[in-house]
């Protein structure tokens, strides 16, 4: 858990010097807690995680946005 709350910071630093970063996670309270200063969307996706394929439902994954020169709020 910590290595993702460090990657929004990496995240963060990177788009201080102009660099745009996309990051992709499960949707949950704690990656936009994490990812809270990026442009948030959400997407179905289909997970790989059940051997049947018939039986995978679509859930969804959050897509964090950093953009330069897009204002973002204050961190919480």
């Amino acid at each position: 858990l910590t290595q993702q709350a460090h990657l929004a910071e990496i995240a963060e630093n990177l788009v201080s010097n102009r660099i745009p970063v996309l990051i992709s996670n499960h949707d949950t309270a704690l990656t936009r807690e994490w990812y809270q200063l990026a442009k948030l969307h959400v997407v179905k996706v289909r997970r790989s995680i059940s051997s049947n394929g018939g039986t995978r439902k679509k859930v969804d994954e959050l897509l964090a946005l950093y953009q330069p020169g897009v204002a973002t709020p204050a961190r919480k």
